[in-house]
């Protein structure tokens, strides 16, 4: 296996892992032959925990593991979805009928905003691909799903599959109630009611969600770090740093990287109060 397959296969496997409780992320890991701790240092982040733990497992021990988490099918393994993604974002798919083309896509450059790739199969998938195993790919290694329930949501075979791939995955689905109720599987999870339509609003409304809700949280957090560092201006600075106070879970790596951030990027060292906000984060996730 080629270093950055192995670096890509990781991340996956650390991300689908980490979706198990503690006990039964140990037992998988004694199983397939790689370390395991009774103790931890990472304060409960799953995704470094687990991958950790992986990195010392051989290519044979991965490979296993991977068909144990998500099958035998290549065409669909995480690693052949990953030419899909923008890395170091976090993964989410948008699930939507073809006539919400126009404004869900304008819900993805929106949502970039908060370190969040979305994918639109619509123009996402490039046309000499096979479009059904795009989709699959795409829905085998994302990390949360939007369901824009608008009108014949759910008279769309395709949408209603793509929701019920995601709850077997059992991934986050975050229903955007548009036009219509929450509905068999949809409606166990809670709903987002924009204010308005615009894209922007709904976009807010899915990365708060994304943010806040324990499943999707972890995986949330190095994006918004990322995406923190490569502050533009002094007032996206601050709009940012919004988004990094809220953030549930640290890392010793994340902290390292806001940190760093202050020295390297000027936008953020010269926004008014956001060096101090910076330190008190740090200093209050290092106790």
């Amino acid at each position: 296996m080629k270093p950055g397959e192995r670096v890509d296969l990781l991340k996956t496997l650390a991300g689908g892992l980490a979706e198990r409780e503690w006990d039964d992320i140990d037992l998988i890991l004694r199983q397939f032959g790689f370390s395991w701790s009774n103790e931890w240092e990472g304060h409960g982040d799953k995704v470094e925990y687990c991958r950790n733990h992986l990195e010392g497992g051989s290519d044979e021990a991965l490979s296993a593991l991977n068909e144990y988490l998500f099958g035998k099918n290549q065409g669909t393994s995480p690693l052949a979805g990953s030419h899909l993604w923008t890395p170091g974002y976090f993964r989410l798919f948008l699930s939507h009928v073809s006539a919400q083309k126009n404004m869900v896509s304008s819900v993805k450059s929106e949502i970039e905003k908060y370190g969040v790739d979305g994918f639109v199969a619509h123009e996402d998938i490039d046309p000499t691909k096979e479009w059904v195993m795009e989709i699959e790919a795409a829905l085998t290694t994302c990390d949360a799903l939007a369901a824009f329930l608008t009108d014949g949501f759910h008279e769309s075979n395709w949408t209603d599959q793509e929701v019920g791939y995601s709850v077997n995955r059992h991934v986050l689905i975050i229903p955007v109630r548009i036009d219509l109720e929450p509905y068999g599987f949809i409606a166990r999870y809670q709903a987002l009611t924009p204010r308005d339509d615009r894209p922007a609003t709904i976009a807010a409304g899915i990365a708060k969600i994304l943010s806040d809700n324990d499943l999707t949280a972890p995986k949330m957090a190095p994006a918004i770090v990322r995406r923190f560092e490569e502050s533009v201006s002094f007032a996206d600075a601050k709009a940012r740093m919004e988004d990094v106070e809220r953030i549930k879970s640290w890392t010793p790596e994340m902290l390292r990287a806001l940190e760093n951030a202050v020295s390297k990027n000027s936008q953020i060292s010269g926004s008014w109060g956001v060096p101090e906000r910076v330190r008190a984060v740090i200093n209050k996730h290092r106790q």
